[in-house]
């Protein structure tokens, strides 16, 4: 898919695509699209990788937060 990927366009809160884009958000917000080789990945580096995310704050994170 990244090969073919486009920029997608602004939908409005009617579910509808936006007519007119507003100049500060074509200045504002891009858009990116991130490749990842998912034939080159080992089963011991997908556990490593889960490991990366959940130190990050992902969802699976246990970290406790202090008030």
């Amino acid at each position: 898919m990244y090969d073919r990927y486009q920029n997608q366009k602004f939908i409005t809160t009617n579910n509808a695509n936006t007519r007119r884009t507003p100049s500060w958000i074509k200045i504002r917000v891009k858009q990116y699209a991130l490749r990842i080789d998912l034939n080159s990945e080992s089963s011991s580096s997908g556990s490593s990788l889960k490991r990366k995310v959940s130190s990050l704050g992902g969802a699976s994170s246990s970290k406790s937060v202090k008030k």
